[in-house]
Formats: structure tokens, C-alpha cells, sequence
């Protein structure tokens, strides 16, 4: 028999990673088997249909490429064994297994909602679903839920109340000792457990490090020398485009310091083919070794120092469909076009 829980999140604050908070399940009184025979997965064919939602497990997982990765930095659907060289994540999961074993509060205030949990046992193989919960106020939807005295009631119609999703954009699989993490919405994912907002948090941190703050020297430089300098104004509309740019904030959290190894006559030549990327060349003062940065720059500094692609086919060092096009020019033959 399938059990609900409703899960709050608490955002990070001074440290990086978030952490489970109002932690309750909802006792439903009716409607919870319509509920979950009209679960689906995110980022899955309409046409893959099970008549239990193990079956529609198993047909959506069957889904996903056959590959294995550790990190979340993929866009795409991804599956990978959980164990204790992934600390955090593990210590996630062990959070909700000790909460899940304790006797809980019945759902009282929806608005705390961040993501709700479905486990489900099966041929002693443990299950749980997760479904990001609609950050709304009260909606007319297929599903709703709301609270009837100390029972949790999901109807089936348009009537008024707390919307309920029916997406599920994370699984976990437990057989014996090994469990199984299945992501099928990369940033749903991260959304409910605030790894966006952990991220968001480290790339704006390792984005100042290439600012002076006025006394001492940035601690992240391009090529040795190269320093960033941002004008007045611009520095906050460069964290707005953080914000908005999952992609930007993604490649600037797992900086570290790299392109202070690179050599400049390749970092200038990437920065040339910025446009057949389709972005905005930064500015630089070779005479002052320093960078100009703008919100309008931004991707195409990021990308220079992040895309070791984009790098190799500037120094010559990369065969690909861009080559014939790009590996042979140079930053005057750009600016002359």
C-alpha cells in the first residue's frame, strides 16, 4: 500500500546545502488510489503506460540512456548508485529513511510544502517517488488536496484547494543494500532539495573571487595576470543573469580556478569565436592585463573559461564539425569581418 508524506525544505543560509524541514504525512481518507494510478514521470514518452506505477517506473526508467553518471551536472534525465562517495546526497537520504521511521504529524499548513514523497513497497524492493510541490496559492486542477479535521482528503475534480501535481521528478529504488537514484527533471530535482539555491550561492561566491575588493588582489586570475573589472552597475545585473542562467550558474559552481593555467594568446582566440556561439565578446586591455566584463559578456567569459571545448578549438587542438570553420581563425581575422 502506497504512503504520502509532505515535505518542507529549509534554503541554505550560512552553509551551502539546505535541509529536510516539516516533515509530515498525510493521512488520506480518499482518493489516494486515483491519485497514483494517474502519477506520470517527467520527461517521459506519453506513450510508456504501466497498469501499477511500478510498471510505469520500469517502462520510464527503461527510458534513460543507458548511462551511469556520479555528478548532477547533466541537463538530461540521469540514473546512479547511491553510496557514501557522494556525502551529501547520502546524507539526504539517510535524513528521510529516519524520518520516514518515525511517528509523524499529520499535514496541517500546505503553504510549507515543498516536495511530496510516495513509498511503496514490492517484492521487498523499497520505493519512493518524489513530486515537487506547486509553489501556488489555491487553484482550480485535476487533483486537489486538502485538509478534512486530522485526514488529508484528494479529490478528483475542480473544486478549490491546494493543487496537487502529478509529476514525479525523482525516484529513489532500494534492494537490499544498494539504492538506486533516478532523476527524470534535473532541475525539479534540484529544486526541491535546494541544490539550485546551493548552487546559485557557490557560482556568485566563486564569481567574486575575480573582483578586487579594493585592498587585496582577487584570488581567481585568467592566465596568470589577467584580472576582471567590472563597471559601476554591472556587477548586479551580471548576478541577475547568474540567477536566470542555470547554465551560467552550473559552470561557475565547479570553477576552480582553472583558467589561471591557460595561456592568453588561446583565451583571446576563444573569446573571438564568442559570435559563431552566439554570444557577446568580452573587452580586455592587454596594456593593463585586466578583462572588462559586462552583464552583456557574460556567457561568452564564462563559457572561454569553463569550455575546454571551445578552448582547444581556439588553440588548434580540436577536430569536430565547428573546425573547418573556426580552428583557423584568428582574433584579427574576426575583428576584420
Amino acid at each position: 500500500m502506497a504512503k504520502f508524506f509532505a515535505v518542507g525544505w529549509q534554503a541554505p543560509k550560512k552553509q551551502l546545502v539546505g535541509q529536510l524541514d516539516y516533515f509530515r504525512q498525510a493521512h488520506i481518507g480518499v482518493g489516494l488510489e486515483d491519485y497514483v494510478a494517474a502519477l506520470q514521470f517527467s520527461n517521459t514518452p506519453p506513450d510508456v503506460k504501466g497498469n501499477t506505477l511500478v510498471e510505469k517506473f520500469n517502462a520510464a526508467i527503461s527510458c534513460m540512456r543507458d548511462i551511469e553518471v556520479v555528478g548532477n551536472y547533466t541537463e538530461s534525465p540521469f540514473f546512479r548508485t547511491l553510496t557514501r562517495d557522494l556525502p551529501i546526497e547520502y546524507a539526504r537520504y539517510s535524513k528521510v529513511t529516519e524520518q520516514l521511521s518515525q511517528e509523524l504529524s499529520p499535514v496541517a499548513d500546505f503553504e510549507k510544502i515543498r516536495l511530496y514523497i510516495i513509498t511503496h513497497e514490492c517484492n521487498e524492493v523499497s520505493y519512493r517517488f518524489y513530486i515537487k510541490a506547486l509553489r501556488t496559492a489555491m487553484l482550480n486542477t485535476r487533483f486537489v488536496v486538502s485538509a478534512k479535521g486530522k485526514n488529508i482528503v484528494i479529490t478528483d475534480t475542480g473544486e478549490n484547494g491546494k493543487a496537487l501535481p502529478y509529476f514525479i521528478c525523482y525516484a529513489e529504488r532500494t534492494e537490499g543494500d544498494k539504492i538506486v537514484q533516478y532523476v527524470f527533471s534535473v532541475q525539479d530535482y534540484e529544486e526541491i532539495f535546494g541544490i539550485a539555491e546551493s548552487r546559485l550561492k557557490l557560482a556568485k561566491s566563486n564569481f567574486s573571487k575575480f573582483l578586487s575588493d579594493g585592498k587585496n588582489d582577487p584570488v581567481y586570475k585568467i592566465s596568470g595576470e589577467f584580472t576582471v573589472s567590472v563597471q559601476e552597475g554591472e556587477k548586479e545585473k551580471i548576478e541577475s543573469k547568474i540567477n536566470e542562467k542555470r547554465m551560467l550558474a552550473n559552470a561557475l559552481s565547479k570553477y576552480s580556478n582553472e583558467a589561471n593555467a591557460y595561456s592568453w594568446e588561446n583565451v583571446k582566440a576563444a573569446n573571438a569565436l564568442s559570435k559563431d556561439f552566439m554570444q557577446t565578446p568580452f573587452n580586455f586591455d592587454e596594456g593593463r592585463k585586466e578583462i572588462l566584463l559586462s552583464a552583456d559578456s557574460l556567457e561568452a567569459w564564462v563559457s572561454v573559461i569553463t569550455n575546454a571545448k571551445k578552448l582547444a578549438i581556439a588553440s588548434n587542438n580540436y577536430e569536430d564539425r565547428f573546425s573547418d570553420k573556426l580552428i583557423n581563425r584568428t582574433p584579427d581575422k574576426v575583428a576584420s569581418e
